[in-house]
């Protein structure tokens, strides 16, 4: 049956018949192993620090080691969404080059995707979802960024604690770290992509 699906190659070795998983079905059966060795994460409780961290930060008194944790969260929060699409385009393409184990996949793929790899993700555009806050972390850090005192005292921070006394460096530290905050704006543009390339394996 396996070797009809055209799964398998078979060969001959002195008396023996040999069969082999083709080249491509070991690469895609690597890729397999690979996601379902993955354990899922939940955005919603990094976007939920995200805010609070914020809020922390924009109360006063120079939380700068808030407004950079909130910042490394939001990156890795976006990061973890766009790379979720890479790779199921990833297995997409190892699919393609393999098509007759598209029908085999697809349960198996839908599951894994939708269920598992982020593990919220039915959840993500409900109204109870902390993802819902990503407007107020928007405003507060737009606040923190245009208030002089508050922006002055956790620049202050950075140059203290990360920038080794460079006022130039703890600056760039800041502006980066709002870009990263920033980027919460395009959630929805990176939450079509993923439905996009979802959709596409189905």
């Amino acid at each position: 049956m396996f070797r009809d699906s055209g799964w398998l190659s078979q060969r001959k070795r002195g008396v023996r018949d040999m069969a082999t998983l083709r080249p491509v079905l070991a690469q895609f059966h690597a890729l397999l192993r690979e996601f379902s060795t993955k354990e899922p994460e939940f955005l919603g409780s990094e976007v939920r620090s995200v805010f609070l961290n914020l809020q922390e930060a924009a109360g006063g008194g120079g939380k700068g080691d808030a407004y950079a944790k909130a910042a490394r969260e939001a990156k890795h929060c976006m990061t973890h969404l766009a790379s979720t699409g890479v790779a199921v385009y990833d297995l997409m393409a190892s699919l393609q080059s393999a098509a007759s184990t598209r029908e085999f996949v697809a349960g198996y793929f839908d599951d894994f995707i939708r269920r598992h790899f982020i593990g919220d993700y039915h959840e993500l555009r409900t109204k109870g979802h902390p993802l819902q806050h990503r407007t107020a972390i928007v405003s507060l850090t737009l606040q923190i960024q245009h208030d002089p005192e508050r922006r002055k005292a956790i620049v202050a921070w950075y140059e203290d604690n990360t920038a080794g006394g460079d006022a130039d460096r703890a600056e760039a530290y800041f502006e980066r770290d709002t870009r990263r905050l920033m980027r919460l704006e395009t959630v929805e543009d990176e939450l079509r992509r993923l439905d996009d390339e979802i959709r596409a394996a189905n």
